[in-house]
């Protein structure tokens, strides 16, 4: 069986929340695999030392550092615009933006649920809309959101 349908080389991703941890890590491994990638976050210094690292190394695809609050649809849609100007389209999304609060359960406040809600909840939609319009592949790319697929995985 030929894998070639499995390939992501010379795809265009964009990995929210990829300053750090698991979003660092997904970028990192699609530059491996060839994939060009826009790393961002909420703070452009904490994306430019992803990006410069991934474009420093000797990795296939390159990291563009985009500044973006996936709560914002303005912020999101001139992320879109940003990615599509610097590699021409949008083939993959993972939303990996994410937030939480080192506490129990019990002591974190309603403020505090409410930026959680925020961030994870309305991201969701609102980082994959504008995507599906500017896909450059034909086998249809979908997104995906590493802590829903993860709580699933937990429901056995």
């Amino acid at each position: 069986m030929s894998t070639d349908q499995f390939s992501v080389d010379g795809d265009v991703a964009i990995v929210t929340g990829s300053s750090s941890g698991i979003g660092q890590v997904i970028a990192e491994q699609f530059a491996d695999d060839g994939v060009d990638v826009v790393v961002c976050s909420r703070e452009m210094e904490n994306v430019e030392p992803v990006a410069e690292g991934i474009n420093d190394s000797e990795r296939p695809g390159t990291a563009h550092p985009v500044e973006c609050d996936v709560t914002e649809r303005d912020a999101v849609e001139a992320m879109v615009e940003a990615t599509v100007e610097e590699f021409g389209g949008v083939d993959v999304l993972v939303n990996n933006a994410g937030a939480s609060f080192m506490a129990n359960f019990d002591d974190i406040s309603p403020n505090g649920w409410k930026t959680i809600v925020d961030i994870t909840s309305p991201a969701r939609t609102t980082a994959s809309r504008p995507p599906r319009s500017t896909s450059r592949n034909p086998r249809g790319r979908s997104s995906t959101s590493p802590a829903s697929r993860a709580s699933r995985a937990r429901r056995g």
